[in-house]
């Protein structure tokens, strides 16, 4: 009994001590926030092994006002081969792209995360926008797939 009253005692102080998030320590923008919040990542595979990786922001939910007709996303992405973004079908709802276009200059995006660098590529895509709630985005190509990343609109 005496035990566990001074393991309450300790217990009630140690928790007033405790901050509410672990995030209450970083100063983050709200678009940063929406970042990590639509921000995903999968392996692109073959029947036998990991090919590379990728990932996906959905850009819509970030910057509402300026994304609006198209579902938009910029893709950090990396594969063993040297295979271009436009050898693969990436897909969004069963739709496929219809702009793939390279970011050189990540001026644009660089307040939401610092994942460039040297060995993988960034990429914008946009895709036919549709009244779904969700978006099913995968990579589908030949012998290359990866798991459906799910978003909300």
């Amino acid at each position: 009994m005496k035990f566990f009253s001074i393991s309450a005692v300790f217990l009630i102080l140690l928790s007033g001590c405790s901050q509410k998030s672990a995030f209450s320590n970083f100063e983050l923008s709200q678009e940063q926030e929406y970042s990590i919040s639509n921000t995903q990542r999968a392996k692109i595979v073959s029947p036998t092994q990991i090919e590379g990786v990728f990932t996906a922001v959905y850009l819509n939910n970030i910057y509402p006002q300026k994304y609006t007709a198209n579902d938009s996303f910029l893709i950090f992405f990396y594969m063993k081969d040297e295979i271009h973004p436009k050898e693969l079908a990436f897909k969004a709802n069963q739709k496929e792209a219809i702009k793939i276009e390279e970011v050189q200059n990540n001026v644009e995006f660089a307040t939401l995360f610092e994942m460039q660098s040297s060995w993988n590529s960034c990429y914008l895509l946009e895709f036919e926008g549709d009244e779904k709630k969700e978006i099913n985005f995968e990579v589908n190509s030949g012998i290359y797939k990866s798991i459906p990343l799910i978003y909300k609109k």
